[in-house]
């Protein structure tokens, strides 16, 4: 219940949460942005900024539309957002949405900013606060535009206002990181908790794409039993979804060398080579919704390295369909049994998943 927390503490002028990360490094007040918007006009009831955030969440898909069709074919971008809305980790993950689960509108901003900074000064300028200020969202976040930025930097025609903005960007951080250092130490910025090997990047990254990590929230053995027991074709459907998503890289991986490396595709670098790099370098551990800033990105990238438009689509209508059966399933099984109780969706998420020093013995990949 952090979000209505944080929201009735912002109605009652408080305005500075920091949330604690893997890595130790605290996320600045932006990274519960719409939480503190929200109280400040007095939306503290859960339910209602749950509802409001979805709502978000979804409006932003759209906006998408409207930045990409310039860069993207229109069938490549409704293939798209069929798998972003019917994936089944996605939904399901709504029930913990914070403007974490968010990154989205970020990324709108920064792509609209991304393909219109040589546009003028202006944009420029705002492009690099934008990076700047997204240290203070989510710092995973800021490293994968950081990313993006180094691809394109040559292609900059305002260099000198993109670096104003990220310095004043910079500046921003600091002052609003001051009552965090005002009242604790300077933050070790070691890492508390260790990858789950090499791979993990890559490995979550697909799961997240395929909606396999939805058995995250029943990640008790006994508890993946029972829902296996109770919907039979619920495992099967799960490794027809992985099999799918990796066909479909696979397929795109094996295009590569007939695409020009434009802005669009230097993204797709980024979530698939650097970024991941960047992140097993790192060796954090790794969970699903550290992926949502890369989450519908992901597919339009890979789809549009795919050729054969036919064999895509008949592989997107199966994934939609296998994907409704895998939500009904899941959720059936929760209000059935009344929760997944051994797992991060049931009773030990409160005991568990909250409290202990090291969340990854309580929530393995």
């Amino acid at each position: 219940m952090r979000t209505a927390y944080v929201a009735k503490q912002c109605s009652s002028g408080n305005y500075f949460h920091y949330a604690e990360s893997s890595a130790s490094i605290p996320q600045g007040p932006l990274y519960y942005f719409f939480e503190c918007f929200l109280g400040i006009f007095g939306i503290t009831e859960y339910l209602k900024l749950l509802r409001i955030e979805i709502i978000i969440s979804q409006l932003c898909i759209f906006l998408s539309l409207i930045i990409f069709r310039k860069y993207l074919d229109e069938r490549i971008l409704a293939l798209s957002i069929s798998c972003y809305v019917i994936n089944p980790y996605l939904i399901v993950s709504t029930r913990n949405t914070s403007s974490h689960f968010h990154q989205e509108v970020m990324l709108i901003l920064f792509f609209y900013l991304l393909f219109s900074r040589n546009k003028n000064k202006k944009n420029s300028f705002f492009f690099g606060l934008l990076i700047a200020l997204l240290f203070s969202v989510y710092y995973l976040l800021f490293a994968f535009c950081i990313f993006v930025l180094i691809l394109i930097l040559k292609n900059t025609k305002y260099f000198t206002s993109l670096f104003f903005g990220l310095f004043s960007g910079f500046i921003i951080n600091l002052l609003i990181y001051l009552p965090y250092l005002d009242k604790n130490i300077i933050p070790n910025f070691a890492v508390n908790n260790r990858s789950w090997g090499l791979t993990s990047y890559w490995r979550i990254l697909i799961d997240v794409l395929s909606g396999k990590s939805i058995i995250t929230k029943v990640s008790n053995y006994q508890d993946y039993a029972d829902l296996v027991e109770e919907f039979q074709y619920f495992n099967f459907l799960i490794k027809l979804n992985l099999f799918l998503v990796f066909f479909l890289i696979i397929l795109a991986v094996s295009q590569l060398y007939k695409i020009d490396f434009d802005e669009v595709n230097f993204i797709g670098l980024c979530i698939f080579i650097l970024f991941g790099i960047f992140l097993t370098l790192a060796d954090i551990a790794l969970y699903p919704h550290y992926f949502f800033q890369i989450f519908f990105f992901g597919y339009f990238v890979v789809f549009r390295f795919v050729k054969n438009k036919k064999i895509l689509e008949i592989a997107i209508l199966i994934f939609c369909i296998s994907s409704i059966a895998i939500f009904y399933s899941f959720s059936k099984y929760i209000q059935n049994n009344g929760g997944a109780s051994k797992s991060d969706y049931g009773i030990v998420y409160e005991v568990c998943g909250c409290c202990v020093e090291d969340a990854k013995t309580c929530r393995g990949q």
